[in-house]
């Protein structure tokens, strides 16, 4: 049985603490090493998105049905963009362009929300995408 509150729920705590009780009371370099503890933290707390959904998603892409890791379907991807597998006028270039941006919209969520917030306002994303659907 595992006590309450858990690992994720105190490390929120401590990140809420530190923006709204400690920053705010550094300054220089003490201030710039707090955010970026801060901002770690957030990226800690929100990293994983949807890996199920990308490796499925690149599985189906790369025709592969073995469970490879998702850094070695993203090499594989990778190989196969530069053979031209994916090349326009292929049947499956707009699957792997949907793809990308899946991956795109959810890296940039999680590693600079307010970048992913201006793209969307200026229409460079959808403001109903949503990854991996």
């Amino acid at each position: 049985m595992r006590d309450e509150p858990g690992g994720r729920a105190l490390l929120e705590t401590a990140r809420e603490a530190l923006v709204a009780e400690v920053l705010p009371h550094l300054s220089g370099d003490a201030r710039y090493a707090g955010a970026m503890v801060a901002n770690a933290l957030r990226m800690a707390l929100a990293e994983g998105g949807d890996e199920e959904a990308e490796r499925e998603v690149l599985r189906g892409l790369l025709g592969s049905e073995k469970a490879s890791s998702l850094g070695e379907l993203n090499a594989s991807l990778s190989a196969a963009i530069r053979v031209g597998t994916f090349d326009p006028g292929t049947d499956s270039y707009e699957a792997m362009r949907a793809a990308l941006m899946s991956m795109t919209v959810e890296r940039l969520a999680l590693a600079n929300p307010k970048a992913l917030e201006i793209e969307r306002a200026s229409g460079a994303i959808p403001a109903d995408f949503v990854p991996w659907e």
